[in-house]
């Protein structure tokens, strides 16, 4: 099933399926590649300390390899408390976290694309 939905205030398309999984789509996947530092205004700790295995499958910061078990089951691996869309307002249960946030920094706040 398709669904229109509004994630952290960006309307995105995607396929309804189970929150934990990565769920397939039909739009382009967002650059998920670290902005430069001077531009960054959020970073995710594990990206700032250098410790790419706890999300890639290499611990080689400049070839870290895929994510290992899938960008939402990784990232729902430290950050439990997203699992129930209604935790945070904006978020739901059939959306990429990828598809708002970037798993290295970002020039906004909370890891957001835009």
């Amino acid at each position: 099933m398709i669904a229109r939905l509004l994630c952290c205030g960006v309307a995105l398309v995607v396929s309804a399926v189970a929150f934990a999984a990565d769920p397939p789509t039909t739009a382009p996947r967002p650059n998920l590649a670290p902005v430069p530092a001077a531009q960054a205004v959020s970073t995710h700790s594990p990206y700032l300390t250098g410790e790419c295995a706890i999300c890639h499958q290499s611990a080689d910061h400049s070839r870290p390899g895929p994510v290992s078990g899938g960008a939402n089951a990784s990232c729902l691996g430290c950050h439990g408390e997203f699992r129930t869309p209604k935790a945070v307002p904006g978020h739901t249960a059939s959306a990429a976290c990828t598809a708002c946030h970037n798993p290295h920094n970002a020039r906004a706040r909370a890891l957001l694309h835009r």
